[in-house]
Protein backbone atom coordinates (compact mmCIF):
# COMPACT_ATOMS: atom_id res chain seq x y z
CA UNK A 1 0.00 0.00 0.00
CA UNK A 2 0.93 3.29 -0.70
CA UNK A 3 2.76 5.27 2.09
CA UNK A 4 0.69 8.25 1.13
CA UNK A 5 -2.26 6.71 0.95
CA UNK A 6 -1.98 5.12 3.81
CA UNK A 7 -1.51 8.19 5.26
CA UNK A 8 -4.26 10.07 4.40
CA UNK A 9 -6.52 6.98 5.10
CA UNK A 10 -5.03 6.65 9.04
CA UNK A 11 -5.89 9.80 9.11
CA UNK A 12 -9.59 9.81 7.74
CA UNK A 13 -10.66 6.72 10.01
CA UNK A 14 -8.91 8.19 13.01
CA UNK A 15 -10.85 12.15 12.11
CA UNK A 16 -14.28 9.71 12.04
CA UNK A 17 -14.26 7.68 15.03
CA UNK A 18 -13.25 10.73 17.29
CA UNK A 19 -15.91 12.31 15.62
CA UNK A 20 -18.59 10.15 17.05
CA UNK A 21 -16.97 10.29 20.36
CA UNK A 22 -17.03 14.34 19.91
CA UNK A 23 -21.26 14.08 18.97
CA UNK A 24 -21.06 12.18 22.57
CA UNK A 25 -19.53 14.50 24.33
CA UNK A 26 -21.67 17.94 23.41
CA UNK A 27 -24.49 15.71 24.30
CA UNK A 28 -23.21 15.40 27.46
CA UNK A 29 -24.78 18.42 29.69
CA UNK A 30 -28.48 18.38 27.96
CA UNK A 31 -28.96 14.37 28.61
CA UNK A 32 -27.34 14.79 32.47
CA UNK A 33 -30.86 16.63 32.72
CA UNK A 34 -33.53 14.10 31.09
CA UNK A 35 -35.70 11.79 32.94
CA UNK A 36 -35.13 7.92 32.60
CA UNK A 37 -37.99 7.70 30.18
CA UNK A 38 -36.78 10.08 27.59
CA UNK A 39 -32.91 9.08 28.61
CA UNK A 40 -33.49 5.43 27.43
CA UNK A 41 -35.87 6.40 24.37
CA UNK A 42 -33.55 8.15 22.85
CA UNK A 43 -30.69 5.92 23.16
CA UNK A 44 -32.12 3.05 22.43
CA UNK A 45 -33.45 4.56 18.88
CA UNK A 46 -30.52 7.31 17.94
CA UNK A 47 -27.54 5.33 18.35
CA UNK A 48 -28.23 2.00 16.27
CA UNK A 49 -25.90 3.21 13.52
CA UNK A 50 -23.28 4.03 15.73
CA UNK A 51 -23.17 0.08 16.61
CA UNK A 52 -23.17 -0.77 13.34
CA UNK A 53 -20.15 1.37 11.61
CA UNK A 54 -18.64 2.36 15.09
CA UNK A 55 -16.79 -0.75 15.35
CA UNK A 56 -15.82 -0.53 11.16
CA UNK A 57 -14.10 3.17 12.00
CA UNK A 58 -12.71 1.94 15.45
CA UNK A 59 -11.26 -1.18 14.46
CA UNK A 60 -10.56 -0.02 11.22
CA UNK A 61 -8.56 3.53 12.67
CA UNK A 62 -6.43 1.20 14.72
CA UNK A 63 -5.41 -1.65 12.41
CA UNK A 64 -4.84 1.22 10.02
CA UNK A 65 -2.49 3.48 12.40
CA UNK A 66 -1.00 0.17 13.16
CA UNK A 67 0.00 -0.45 9.90
CA UNK A 68 1.25 2.96 9.04
CA UNK A 69 3.82 2.59 12.08
CA UNK A 70 4.60 -0.82 10.73
CA UNK A 71 5.11 0.84 7.15
CA UNK A 72 6.97 3.81 8.29
CA UNK A 73 9.51 1.65 9.96
CA UNK A 74 11.97 2.51 12.87
CA UNK A 75 13.96 4.96 11.39
CA UNK A 76 11.14 7.20 10.24
CA UNK A 77 10.86 10.48 12.70
CA UNK A 78 7.03 9.73 12.27
CA UNK A 79 6.88 6.56 13.60
CA UNK A 80 6.86 7.30 17.80
CA UNK A 81 3.73 10.14 17.38
CA UNK A 82 2.21 7.66 15.22
CA UNK A 83 2.31 4.90 17.56
CA UNK A 84 1.82 7.21 20.07
CA UNK A 85 -1.77 7.68 18.23
CA UNK A 86 -2.31 3.91 17.73
CA UNK A 87 -1.45 3.31 21.35
CA UNK A 88 -3.92 6.23 22.25
CA UNK A 89 -6.80 4.50 19.71
CA UNK A 90 -6.60 1.19 21.59
CA UNK A 91 -6.42 2.69 24.83
CA UNK A 92 -10.20 4.59 23.45
CA UNK A 93 -11.20 0.92 22.45
CA UNK A 94 -10.14 -0.85 26.09
CA UNK A 95 -12.10 2.02 27.98
CA UNK A 96 -15.63 1.60 25.56
CA UNK A 97 -15.29 -2.07 26.37
CA UNK A 98 -14.18 -1.41 30.68
CA UNK A 99 -16.89 1.39 30.74
CA UNK A 100 -19.03 1.49 28.01
CA UNK A 101 -20.29 -1.89 26.80
CA UNK A 102 -21.34 -2.78 30.83
CA UNK A 103 -23.60 0.49 30.55
CA UNK A 104 -25.08 -0.68 27.13
CA UNK A 105 -25.76 -4.16 28.56
CA UNK A 106 -27.69 -2.46 31.32
CA UNK A 107 -29.91 -0.27 28.73
CA UNK A 108 -30.75 -3.01 26.95
CA UNK A 109 -31.91 -5.04 30.29
CA UNK A 110 -34.00 -1.74 30.75
CA UNK A 111 -35.29 -1.63 27.70
CA UNK A 112 -36.14 -5.51 27.23
CA UNK A 113 -38.13 -5.41 30.57
CA UNK A 114 -39.11 -2.23 30.71
CA UNK A 115 -37.84 -1.38 34.22
CA UNK A 116 -35.40 1.19 35.12
CA UNK A 117 -33.60 0.50 38.04
CA UNK A 118 -33.25 3.56 41.34
CA UNK A 119 -29.56 3.46 40.04
CA UNK A 120 -30.62 4.15 36.95
CA UNK A 121 -28.13 7.12 36.79
CA UNK A 122 -25.44 5.87 37.76
CA UNK A 123 -25.21 3.87 34.62
CA UNK A 124 -26.11 6.70 32.33
CA UNK A 125 -22.90 8.78 34.15
CA UNK A 126 -21.04 5.67 33.56
CA UNK A 127 -22.00 5.66 29.82
CA UNK A 128 -21.87 9.76 29.36
CA UNK A 129 -18.75 10.23 30.87
CA UNK A 130 -17.38 7.18 29.76
CA UNK A 131 -17.99 8.32 26.21
CA UNK A 132 -16.51 12.20 26.79
CA UNK A 133 -13.75 9.82 28.10
CA UNK A 134 -12.97 8.42 24.74
CA UNK A 135 -13.00 11.19 22.89
CA UNK A 136 -10.37 12.86 24.79
CA UNK A 137 -8.36 9.67 23.88
CA UNK A 138 -9.15 10.35 20.07
CA UNK A 139 -8.28 13.92 20.07
CA UNK A 140 -4.99 13.22 21.63
CA UNK A 141 -4.76 10.70 18.89
CA UNK A 142 -5.96 12.38 16.20
CA UNK A 143 -3.83 15.55 17.19
CA UNK A 144 -0.36 13.47 17.73
CA UNK A 145 -1.08 11.57 14.08
CA UNK A 146 -2.01 14.81 12.63
CA UNK A 147 1.35 15.91 14.08
CA UNK A 148 3.16 13.05 12.61
CA UNK A 149 1.85 13.78 8.79
CA UNK A 150 3.82 16.93 9.08
CA UNK A 151 7.41 15.36 9.61
CA UNK A 152 9.21 14.84 6.82
CA UNK A 153 10.45 11.38 5.24
CA UNK A 154 13.91 11.86 6.67
CA UNK A 155 15.51 13.72 9.10
CA UNK A 156 17.24 16.22 7.24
Amino acid sequence: MNLAFLRVISLLFAALAMGMHLAHALELFPKLKWGPELYLAVQSTLYRLFGIIGPILEVGALVLVSLLVVKLGSGHPARKLTLGSAAAIALSLAVWAAVVLPANGQLANWQASGVTPPDWTRWRDQWQFGQAFIFLLHLGGFTVLASAMLKPDRDV
